[in-house]
């Protein structure tokens, strides 16, 4: 597993800190999320994870001031988004501090985003990560006959 982090030059007032739990294998295959398509544009790459295209990894978010000072969780809904549902699933928890995010299985780079809107729908703070998807260990051989010819 590969994390590289990525800091900003403009700092908003809060801001949301990406945590990633441990990639590991799936339990079952992941069935893509389309109701979570999309992206959120002008918000800087915040973090990359790469994992096998079997795999998974929770993300959570934490909040913090400008200084890097962890702060309350402001008012408003979290939202998570993802570029191409075909590559990745979502499966955000019900308090939408956490997110499972699985690699659905073509091979790939997918982007993950996360905001914080107030009751006005206004962007409060946001975030996005990549997902890097490669190909896991080999689990089977394929075997292709060629066409049959006449023995010599």
């Amino acid at each position: 597993m590969k994390i590289k982090l990525y800091c900003e030059q403009r700092r908003p007032r809060v801001r949301l800190v990406p945590c990633f739990g441990m990639v590991r294998e799936q339990t079952a295959p992941a069935a893509p999320s389309p109701q979570y398509h999309g992206r959120l544009q002008g918000v800087r790459l915040m973090a990359k994870v790469t994992m096998s295209d079997s795999q998974q990894v929770a993300i959570s978010i934490a909040f913090t001031d400008k200084k890097g000072n962890p702060v309350a969780q402001p008012a408003g809904k979290i939202s998570y988004l993802v570029d191409n549902p075909a590559l990745l699933a979502l499966e955000p928890a019900a308090d939408s501090l956490s997110c499972v995010v699985k690699a659905v299985g073509p091979l790939g780079t997918g982007t993950v985003s996360v905001k914080l809107t107030d009751a006005a729908d206004n962007t409060v703070a946001a975030g996005t990560i990549d997902a890097e998807i490669d190909a896991g260990q080999a689990t089977a051989i394929a075997v292709t006959a060629g066409a049959p010819t006449e023995q010599a």
